[in-house]
């Protein structure tokens, strides 16, 4: 080692190389490694906040910290800036200046969140959120100028990772940071219809994120206003979708906006804002869209059929559930989508929990066999989609009776042909609940699941063993006296 390389080093604080090395380890391709980092950074951080008594000292080393994560944020290589997102995240946690960090976490959070990738985006505006958590003036101020610049970039960037890091802020924003985001609820209110109305559809499914924060935002303040927010929503969705020769875009928008609305007003008086003349008009809006030649349309209608059925159960099945279970069903038989297929047997699993048992019963043998061949083990069937086990649950758990009891044994075999997964649990947990005849079915079925993993053989009932067992005694007693 030369002369200058030898005082460089001795010159270096006694942290640099443990730093470079954490930083190092965030910029590597192994998300275990990346993980591992963030411990070991969070450790040493805390550390040294305890152990540097000097203020000189303990400045130069959050100093020499931030540097590495700005200049980690400037990098061109995205793996880099996740890793200092990921570090920023962490550092939010660790409390130390929390003017230190309005200003150097959050100038470092400002570049990340003007970048064109969407992975960077999304965990950028959730580190946003714990940021705005932390509160203080300096936060405060940041958190303000981040609301005016997403609402001014969401309605007037063309640019479209700027439109969608506007709405993914806004979200964030509005969950955790309400009062502040509350100031500027109305100007939201006209801003996220431009979301609503983007042509790139992650924008639109975004913005009816940000659009129910927000709904759930007026609802928790009980403002007198909200009812002419909730007036004022549905007349624009309605404006929007009853246009002639609409964009489907446009159309999209609309019903994923009636859609948030009708889930944020359930538990409104039903008088207050959802009447019965507007409910049945709602239903028969919606259903005019049922055969629209364009997919992402048919799917936004199947899904908002679910929380249709929830508003108004009693007027829903007397005067809308011949209409839409056979179209469901006629839909489940054509479709070769399972996205969409998903999307139906939920729906159908909503209208049952809403409905009751009793009133789906007649239209069970509607949808049983696309049921039955939707849970078939996924190894060689390209229809299996977890949602149909899920509808089995929805559907043996409703009130007024369980309207798949004449197609339980059956169907549970099918289920039980899937490998053990959460989806199958959780659905074998509620139909026990509901169902405890069902009971002994499903104890076999799991017993043989988990024998499969843990012993690799099939697992054997006990009253099948002990026969087996007493039959070849019978057999070797018969022997012995011939």
């Amino acid at each position: 080692m030369d002369l200058a390389s030898k005082k460089s080093k001795q010159s270096s604080p006694y942290w640099s190389e443990t730093l470079t090395s954490i930083v190092g380890d965030l910029k590597n391709k192994n998300a275990e490694v990346r993980d591992r980092a963030i411990e070991k950074m969070r450790n040493y951080v805390l550390s040294q906040l305890r152990d540097l008594t000097n203020g000189d000292d303990l400045a130069a080393f959050l100093d020499t910290l931030h540097k590495e994560i700005f200049h980690l944020v400037h990098s061109q290589v995205v793996l880099d800036r996740i890793g200092a997102i990921k570090a920023i995240d962490e550092l939010l946690s660790i409390p130390y200046d929390e003017n230190l960090k309005a200003t150097r976490l959050g100038n470092a959070l400002s570049v990340v969140l003007q970048n064109d990738n969407v992975e960077l985006l999304f965990s950028a505006s959730k580190a946003l959120g714990k940021f705005a958590q932390s509160g203080g003036t300096l936060i405060a101020d940041y958190v303000e100028s981040q609301i005016k610049r997403s609402l001014a970039d969401l309605v007037g960037s063309n640019q479209e990772a700027r439109r969608h890091g506007a709405v993914l802020i806004l979200h964030e924003l509005a969950l955790n940071s309400p009062t502040l985001f509350y100031v500027h609820v109305s100007a939201f209110f006209e801003a996220i219809w431009s979301g609503l109305k983007d042509p790139v559809q992650v924008i639109r499914e975004a913005s009816s994120k940000a659009l129910k924060a927000a709904l759930d935002l007026i609802w928790e303040r009980k403002n007198r206003l909200r009812l002419r927010w909730y007036h004022k929503i549905l007349e624009e969705a309605q404006n929007q979708i009853t246009k002639p020769n609409q964009n489907p875009a446009v159309v999209h928008g609309g019903l994923l906006a009636i859609t948030v609305l009708l889930e944020a007003t359930q538990n409104l008086a039903k008088n207050e804002f959802m009447h019965k003349t507007r409910y049945k008009e709602m239903c028969d809006l919606i259903l005019r869209f049922k055969d629209s030649k364009d997919r992402l349309i048919r799917r936004t209608v199947f899904a908002i059929l679910g929380t249709l059925s929830a508003s108004y159960p009693e007027i829903f099945v007397n005067d809308y559930l011949d209409k839409v279970v056979p179209y469901l069903a006629d839909n489940l038989q054509k479709e070769k989508n399972n996205e969409e297929r998903s999307v139906i047997f939920t729906t159908l699993g909503q209208m049952v929990q809403a409905s009751g048992g009793a009133a789906m019963s007649n239209y069970a043998k509607d949808f049983i066999e696309p049921l039955k061949q939707s849970i078939i083990s996924p190894k060689n069937n390209k229809k299996y989609v977890p949602e149909a086990i899920s509808c089995v649950s929805m559907m043996g758990s409703s009130k007024n009776g369980n309207c798949l009891a004449p197609y339980m044994a059956e169907l549970l075999s099918l289920m039980f042909e899937t490998p053990l997964n959460e989806t199958l649990t959780e659905a074998t947990k509620i139909l026990a609940q509901h169902n405890p005849a069902l009971l002994p079915n499903i104890r076999e079925g799991l017993m043989k699941q988990i024998s499969l993993i843990l012993a690799g053989t099939e697992w054997i009932p006990a009253n099948i063993t002990n026969a087996a067992v007493a039959a070849s005694v019978r057999g070797r007693k018969g022997d012995d006296k011939s």
